[in-house]
């Protein structure tokens, strides 16, 4: 099972931290894959449960298990199996999502016949720790799209992602934006590759009260809110939003607050991180309507996304794309 693969095509990075419960289902989606030609690096981050039991029973020479000393945590793990990937093409795998059986072959089409895009995701079909199928999760689909939704939301869904093991191990993830390490590295691939969401439903993404995203939320809207501020730079001036940071902060309590909608805004804004971090958004999108405040980027996709997210959290329309 430690043999290691000459040269393959794919190589797939799945860490492993507590995974039993969903993880036999995992690595048999990756196994029965149509497209075969990958090795698969399972990486166990100090897992205590029946995990490494779990891994060891398949005997499958394309699976390549590795052990961490201690738990090194996710970020650590990911830059880890990165540096061992052998094979032209990357993908990220979670110990609790299924990859569908079509999901390799058709990632590997579209970038061998799109030269210009480096890195590719899809849309998912979100499921329960049961298994039962709930919504679809819609995504921006092209380059234009994806880099428009960033000034808003992380615009691929981190285990969907395939693209060339090149990219990933010049721009291992960094460790200063925890449970965002994913947002951040999509903004810096900007820089050098096109990125592209697949329309079709290639992964069951798991949603669990044991997700990395649920456990760690304040830290992983710390990264957000840093990534966003530092994204945002080349879009408004920063010394705009620092006055909306401390308007929403400070100078809120002197707002007329006669009216039920003025009053349910203060207090969501003040005692809830997550609808704060969205009001940011929404002013965001007011300056940009601002010409004075336009710098790069104008087109109508970032003009009208705003408004629509932001009526959205108030339900006042439908939530008809929902990003994870």
């Amino acid at each position: 099972m430690c043999n290691a693969i000459p040269f393959v095509q794919l190589s797939v990075v799945m860490p492993v931290y507590n995974a039993e419960k969903y993880l036999s289902e995992a690595i048999e989606s990756i196994l029965q894959q149509s497209f075969e030609d990958f090795e698969f690096l399972i990486i166990n981050d100090g897992s205590t449960d029946r995990s490494k039991d779990i891994v060891l029973q398949y005997d499958d020479p394309r699976i390549i298990y590795v052990e961490n000393d201690s738990n090194m945590g996710l970020i650590a793990t990911l830059n880890r199996g990165i540096k061992l990937a052998r094979g032209l093409f990357l993908a990220r795998m979670d110990a609790d999502d299924i990859s569908v059986k079509d999901r390799f072959a058709k990632q590997i089409a579209f970038l061998k016949n799109n030269p210009n895009y480096g890195l590719c995701g899809s849309t998912v079909r979100i499921i329960d720790g049961k298994g039962q199928r709930k919504k679809r999760v819609m995504l921006p689909i092209t380059d234009t799209e994806i880099r428009t939704y960033s000034y808003f939301s992380s615009p691929l869904v981190h285990p969907t992602v395939m693209g060339y093991t090149h990219l990933f191990k010049s721009n291992l993830y960094s460790d200063d934006y925890k449970t965002a390490e994913d947002y951040e590295l999509w903004v810096r691939l900007f820089e050098c590759t096109c990125l592209y969401n697949l329309e079709d439903d290639l992964l069951f993404y798991r949603v669990h009260d044991f997700n990395v995203s649920k456990t760690d939320k304040d830290s992983g809207l710390d990264s957000s809110v840093r990534l966003l501020r530092r994204h945002l730079k080349c879009v408004i001036d920063e010394d705009i939003i620092d006055d909306f940071i401390a308007f929403v902060l400070m100078d809120a309590k002197e707002l007329d607050v006669d009216s039920f909608f003025h009053k349910m805004l203060y207090e969501k804004i003040m005692k809830d991180n997550f609808f704060y971090y969205y009001f940011i958004k929404r002013w965001v999108g007011i300056c940009i309507r601002n010409k004075s405040y336009l710098k790069i980027i104008d087109n109508v996709i970032f003009r009208k996304m705003p408004v629509k997210y932001f009526l959205m959290l108030l339900r006042l329309i439908p939530m008809t794309r929902t990003i994870v």
